[in-house]
């Protein structure tokens, strides 16, 4: 502890910026050590607590005020002095005031600031420094409006927003390496490829994410459904307030791609982690059950699908009647059977027909999908301008948002369909089926084929590939 007159002293700074920015850290604690240093304490023996890029009106904790700086004072008491440059600096909002007001009475340790000062020992000290951070708290909120305000005017001017995507420069310009690996990911997508999978080749193409951490499938997630990419400016998206206009950078996908991209990503066969054993193997909740089949229970109701399970020694996967058990098959060599029975009828030269199907017109989908947004759009209008009441505006939405929520089902219906077309029109289908997810394999079984699995002969102790049924659909 550094002598003074004042006695033994315990001295700490703190210094928080709202955003990342070394430079001003480094002047608050410069300033803070100058008036230690004129109250005879050696600024050298003061320890410097930092929150960078920490924002006044967020609300979020402060790691360095309340996990470091608060514990020291409750530990220190009297002989802590903390040092801060302003006071809107130490407090973002007034009822932390009220809580370092308690702190102060509770520990006895004292607080000084650089420029303004109060003593928090006394009532008239206090009352100054309440109503100082009253008014510190209204430019915070005055600020913060004028920010939103301009945010606004600037996603209705499509203008580029000033966090940089990956794939462009700031400003707006395409930076043409990440542009590469943008493209490369949505083509991946399209191809039928997991998000494990492009997330793989996005951190082998050596480029980080804009914070500059490698790829999780939850970023490129969120890079491939943003509109960012098909040249679209969103605020508020979802909100009664969101902005959507066209943005003045140049996009690296169509809106086609785009809606083809959020349509496979929001469908929820991919989630296979979510759907248990059913889309966790090729077989379960799509092949069929050969013994209720021959009961006719297929042509009472629902066919009876087969689930996954193991046999007793726990070593062997199985397939097993979902309904009543009756039939049990070990799953490898039927999955085997099956993939070289699809991999086969794949390179056939009417595949391409096959798989694409009676694909929907997206475009028209997608004019109709606008429309609904425009009549949203026109009501917010109406109820802005007092045309309608918020019931009315209420109801419209409902309604409306309803319609689109059909709309949006029809666009991912063609998107899957799109995504097998893809796939049949690759230079090998087999092969594209082959390095194609678990999801993309099952539409094209589901698309080419019924596959019923028929008992086994009493006593047989090989597999037979004839108890394995692929009736084709075409």
């Amino acid at each position: 502890m550094a002598a003074t007159r004042n006695g033994q002293v315990r001295a700490l700074i703190y210094a928080r910026q709202s955003k990342d920015n070394a430079d001003g850290i480094d002047r608050q604690i410069e300033d803070c050590r100058r008036l230690l240093a004129r109250e005879g304490i050696d600024p050298d023996s003061a320890r410097a607590i930092v929150d960078n890029d920490v924002s006044a009106s967020s609300g979020k904790r402060r790691p360095g005020y309340d996990g470091e700086l608060i514990p020291e004072v409750e530990a220190g008491g009297r002989s802590v002095l903390v040092v801060a440059q302003t006071q809107d600096r130490l407090l973002r909002k007034p009822r932390e005031m009220e809580d370092l007001v308690d702190l102060v009475e509770r520990t006895g340790a004292r607080v000084m600031l650089v420029r303004s000062m109060f003593d928090l020992t006394t009532a008239m000290g206090r009352a100054a420094a309440r109503q100082a951070a009253v008014w510190a708290r209204l430019e915070v909120e005055q600020k913060a409006e004028r920010q939103q305000r301009q945010a606004v005017q600037a996603a209705e001017r499509g203008e580029c927003p000033s966090r940089r995507a990956f794939g462009y420069q700031p400003g707006g310009d395409v930076d043409p390496a990440e542009a590469a690996v943008v493209r490369d990911a949505f083509d991946r997508l399209f191809r039928g490829e997991s998000l494990v999978r492009i997330t793989d080749a996005m951190n082998a193409a050596g480029l980080p994410s804009v914070r500059g951490n490698r790829w999780s499938r939850k970023g490129v997630a969120y890079l491939l459904t943003s509109p960012r990419y098909a040249g679209w400016r969103v605020y508020h998206a979802g909100a009664e307030d969101e902005v959507r206009v066209r943005g003045t950078w140049p996009p690296l996908v169509t809106d086609a791609e785009h809606e083809k991209a959020v349509a496979l990503l929001t469908d929820p066969v991919r989630k296979v982690n979510t759907l248990g054993t059913a889309r966790r193997w090729l077989g379960s909740g799509l092949f069929l059950c050969g013994r209720c089949e021959a009961a006719g229970e297929l042509e009472q109701g629902a066919p009876v699908t087969m689930r996954t399970g193991r046999r007793t020694n726990g070593n062997v996967r199985t397939y097993i009647c979902r309904a009543h058990a009756h039939l049990s098959r070990a799953a490898e060599p039927v999955d085997a059977a099956v993939v070289a029975a699809v991999e086969a009828r794949l390179a056939r030269p009417d595949v391409a027909s096959l798989l694409a199907g009676a694909t929907p017109e997206v475009a028209g989908l997608r004019e109709q999908a606008d429309a609904i947004r425009a009549r949203i759009d026109r009501a917010v209008r109406d109820y802005d301008d007092d045309v309608i009441d918020g019931a009315t505006l209420r109801a419209v939405k409902a309604r409306r948002t309803a319609e689109l929520a059909v709309v949006q089902r029809k666009i991912t219906a063609a998107a899957r369909s799109s995504r097998l077309a893809t796939l049949a029109s690759a230079a090998d289908p087999a092969e594209a089926f082959r390095a194609a997810d678990l999801a993309v394999q099952r539409e094209v079984i589901d698309a080419l084929a019924v596959v019923v699995l028929l008992p086994s002969a009493r006593g047989a102790s090989s597999f037979d590939p004839a108890t394995v049924d692929v009736r084709w659909r075409h």
